[in-house]
């Protein structure tokens, strides 16, 4: 049996292609993972300060506050976050569904979770 050396380079060579490709993917979907929590905090200080507000007005028996930008931030960082999250599943070949917003495998012709076609 003779080895063919050219070969085992080929095959390394391929190898060591798929390897680099595979930790880009792995480094993209950490860098969306930490992005999502960063988003996730984020609203969670919305939340918190949108509820102090309104408990000091409470407190102190004074008109409700103007949360209205506090609403919009929210409203605005779930929107980032709902992104965040497709971009992940995008990169884990997997789809949304538009109408229940669950995940599925790309290849699926059918949201398993509500039944919309694709």
């Amino acid at each position: 049996m003779r080895i063919n050396i050219d070969d085992i380079k080929d095959n390394l060579s391929d190898v060591a292609a798929m390897f680099v490709l595979k930790i880009r993917k792995t480094a993209k979907i950490l860098k969306l993972k930490s992005d999502e929590c960063s988003i996730s905090g984020d609203i969670k200080r919305e939340y918190r300060w949108l509820g102090e507000k309104y408990y000091m007005s409470l407190k102190d028996s004074r008109k409700t506050p103007d949360v209205s930008k506090n609403v919009e931030n929210i409203d605005y960082l779930n929107q980032q976050l709902m992104t965040v999250k497709a971009q992940i599943k995008n990169e884990q070949n997997q789809k949304m569904c538009h109408v229940c917003s669950s995940f599925s495998d790309k290849s699926s012709v059918y949201c398993p979770k509500c039944g919309h076609k694709f």
